[in-house]
């Protein structure tokens, strides 16, 4: 019971303009100091709670990766009152949450898992050459430095977790990679656009 809905996700990243931070700033600078009296959920808190309900697709993502493009994977294509589960809002984020980090039941309860990736473009242009000059994924993976694999769900031992289940519990697997690309007015984000320049290249 602990899915956002899409619009209250779409109004909340809005709200507190951070659709160009990283995932983990928006846990540590929104999610926890509202939750810092309880030591809750966020999907708990009373002034929230009526836009949690029963998910049916679960969000898979990368805590370095920028919250913009979770939020976009999340929206495209979604009914705005679909329900989608995403770890920062469900998951107690203080010491004492063992019991929720098993996800399995969660994904097994859902119809689809998505997966949220940014496009990193010096990994498309790298694996382009790598494609034509190497035959082994180590040449590449010495390319990349600890703060790209940060973004990347491959690199991310949860969502191998995740997609594994999502394979054994029969689910649909979806991959959006794409960047938030924020609309400006005078300083005043008024829309975003998904950027998904050289997304293939990357994921292949």
């Amino acid at each position: 019971g602990f899915g956002v809905r899409v619009d209250f996700l779409v109004a909340f990243t809005f709200a507190h303009g951070c659709w160009e931070w990283p995932t983990w700033r928006v846990v540590r600078d929104i999610v926890k100091p509202a939750t810092m009296g309880g030591r809750c959920r966020y999907a708990t808190l009373p002034s929230v709670r009526q836009y949690f309900g029963e998910a049916t697709v679960f969000m898979s993502h990368a805590w370095g990766a920028g919250w913009g493009s979770l939020v976009l994977a999340a929206r495209l294509g979604a009914s705005p009152t679909r329900h989608v589960w995403i770890d920062r809002f469900a998951v107690r984020q203080w010491p004492g949450n063992a019991a929720d980090l098993d996800f399995r039941g969660v994904i097994r309860g859902c119809v689809a898992l998505v997966i949220a990736s940014p496009v990193v473009s010096r990994i498309a242009t790298t694996s382009i050459e790598w494609r034509t000059q190497h035959k082994d994924l180590k040449s590449l993976l010495d390319k990349l430095d600890s703060d790209m694999k940060g973004v990347l769900f491959p690199f991310r031992l949860w969502c191998i977790v995740e997609i594994h289940a999502a394979i054994a519990y029969g689910l649909h697997i979806i991959v959006r990679a794409g960047n938030a690309t924020c609309i400006r007015e005078d300083g005043v984000i008024t829309g975003v656009l998904n950027n998904t320049e050289n997304a293939a290249q990357m994921l292949e």
